[in-house]
Order: structure tokens, then C-alpha cells, then sequence
């Protein structure tokens, strides 16, 4: 809630049913958010995501930023480095993919030198698993400045 959010959509499709338009979508997608709070709500998967990787999260978890870039080709998102969130105590980093042709996904996030989590299996529900494999920390102090970078 709160905080300010941009969202920019270049995307494009064909098809005769939404499984059909999702599973031919190209383009990119950015979403940055800025000063906003998650409350916990249920099965609220972005504070699920963010308290298993900062066990000290206190609700309402205050972002400072949330970044997510995401180029899409035929269906596929490739998230590598492509999202970042910063909170007062962590700095996350994630990366993986969204298949929207089998509606799957398989995301690993991770904090410096901590165990990662990774989200993965049918869109509709997926699980939250720990352990998930490391994501190499970007060079840049700020992950959400490292994802908002353009890239060449």
C-alpha cells in the first residue's frame, strides 16, 4: 500500500483464447515500485518471499524499492538478475523463469551470503521451497539500481 509504482508494458501477441495469447506474448515488462508497504494477507506470496529470506521482517514490511524487468519471447519470461527488492534489512535479488505456455514457474531469490528460497511449480499455486540456489550478488550496492540499469 502506499508508495509510488510505475509500470511500463511494450508487449505483443496473437491468438483465439487467453492460454494462446500468453503463450505467444514478446515484449518487456517493468514494474518499479518505491516506499511501499506489504502487509501480510493470507497466502500473500510477496511477503512469503521476503520474510523466508529476512526472518526479522516485521509487518508491514516497508520496501524502499521493487524492481522487476522482464523480457518476454514466445511465451517465456527470463527473469535473470531481472528483479530486485530492498527492504530496511535486506537487499534480494532474483532471477529464473515464467513459462506462461505451461503456466509453470521456477524463481530463485537470495540475499548476500545467506541460503536463497526458490518459487516454483503451476502458476495458480506454486510452493516456497528453501534452500534455493544462490544468486550471484550484483556489483552494484543497490540491487534495484542494478536492475534498472539499461542493458545492452
Amino acid at each position: 500500500t502506499g508508495g509510488r509504482a510505475e509500470l511500463a508494458l511494450d508487449i505483443r501477441s496473437a491468438g483465439s483464447s487467453p492460454r494462446v495469447l500468453a503463450g505467444n506474448l514478446d515484449g518487456s515488462i517493468l514494474l518499479t515500485l518505491a516506499e511501499a508497504t506489504l502487509a501480510r494477507g493470507g497466502r500473500d506470496l510477496p511477503f512469503r518471499i521476503v520474510s523466508a529470506l529476512d526472518a526479522g521482517a516485521e509487518e508491514p514490511l516497508w520496501l524502499r524499492c521493487a524492481v522487476l524487468r522482464l523480457p518476454v519471447r514466445n511465451g517465456l519470461i527470463n527473469a535473470d538478475r531481472g528483479i530486485a527488492v530492498e527492504t530496511v534489512r535486506a537487499a534480494i535479488m532474483g532471477m529464473g523463469s515464467i513459462d506462461l505456455r505451461t503456466e509453470t514457474v521456477d524463481l530463485a531469490f537470495s540475499i548476500r551470503n545467506a541460503p536463497g528460497v526458490r518459487l516454483r511449480g503451476m502458476l495458480g499455486d506454486p510452493g516456497l521451497v528453501s534452500d534455493g540456489p544462490p544468486v550471484k550478488p550484483s556489483t552494484e550496492a543497490a540491487p534495484c539500481a542494478a536492475v534498472t540499469k539499461p542493458r545492452r
